[in-house]
């Protein structure tokens, strides 16, 4: 439901990404970013993670992006 999508970074990794779009604004990014924190204190496994930067041209060049109106930029 939260669409996340498979992107390629600048180190040539691929990643899964969640990212602000019409159905969801940031609040559910905030809500897993904190779940996942304390997680990691609790040392629960699960995978890493980190905030990230949607850059303009990502939107600009994928159909799903635009479709659903992701918003670019950081999320802090």
């Amino acid at each position: 439901m939260t669409r996340p999508v498979r992107v390629e970074a600048e180190d040539h990794k691929q990643y899964v990404m969640k990212y602000i779009h019409d159905d969801y604004d940031g609040k559910f990014l905030f809500n897993e970013l904190v779940a996942g924190r304390l997680a990691k204190l609790l040392g629960l496994p699960i995978p890493d993670f980190d905030v990230g930067l949607l850059p303009t041209s990502l939107v600009e060049e994928t159909t799903e992006l635009k479709d659903v109106n992701a918003v670019r930029g950081a999320v802090n």
